[in-house]
C-alpha cells in the first residue's frame, strides 16, 4: 500500500477535477452553445465539438517525435475542418498538435514544420500506422499525423464531466 512516504508526488500540472468540472462547465454553457448555433446557421442542425479523445497509443506515437525531433514540447492549434475533409462537419473545431523546438535566439519556442526538416523526404515515403479512433484499433494507411476521436460525432460511452 502507498502512503506519502512511498507514492509519487502529483504532477505539477495537477489542476483536480473541480477545476476541470468548472471550466467544461463554462465552455459548456458558454462556448459551445454559440458554436453549435453557429455550425448549425446553414439549415441542419450540428453540435460543434465537446472533447477529443487520443489512444495511449497516439501519445505514446507523439512522445517518440518528440524525442526523434529533440524538440522541448508542442503547440496545440484550434483548426477546423474544411469540406469533405475526414467525413467531419465543414466548420467542426478541431485540434493541431505541432512540436516545438528552442529558437537559434533561445527566447521562444519555434514550431517545428516537418516539411522542413531534414528527413522529411525519407519519411514521407514510408507508410506509418494511424490510428481509428481507438474504437477499431489501429490500422496501416497512408500518413495522419494530429489525428484523435472528436465528440461529436464519436461519443463513446458518456462524458465524465458536466455537458451542460
Amino acid at each position: 500500500m502507498l502512503n506519502q512516504q512511498t507514492a509519487p508526488p502529483l504532477p505539477a500540472i495537477f489542476i483536480g477535477k473541480d477545476l476541470i468540472n468548472r471550466r467544461v462547465k463554462l465552455y459548456m454553457q458558454n462556448k459551445h452553445p454559440l458554436l453549435s448555433r453557429a455550425l448549425s446557421a446553414g439549415g441542419q442542425p450540428r453540435e460543434e465539438t465537446r472533447s477529443i479523445w487520443y489512444s495511449r497509443d497516439h501519445i505514446k506515437t507523439w512522445l517518440e517525435e518528440i524525442n526523434h525531433h529533440e524538440a522541448d514540447g508542442m503547440r496545440v492549434y484550434f483548426g477546423a475542418y474544411g469540406e469533405g475533409e475526414e467525413g467531419r462537419p465543414a466548420g467542426q473545431l478541431c485540434l493541431l498538435m505541432v512540436l516545438t523546438r528552442k529558437a537559434k535566439d533561445g527566447q521562444d519556442h519555434k514550431d517545428i514544420i516537418l516539411e522542413e526538416e531534414p528527413d522529411f523526404e525519407a519519411r514521407q515515403g514510408a507508410q506509418s500506422r494511424s490510428f481509428d479512433s481507438g474504437l477499431a484499433g489501429s490500422i496501416l494507411r497512408p500518413r495522419e499525423y494530429n489525428y484523435g476521436s472528436p465528440c461529436p460525432p464519436i461519443c463513446p460511452g458518456t462524458l465524465s464531466f458536466p455537458q451542460e
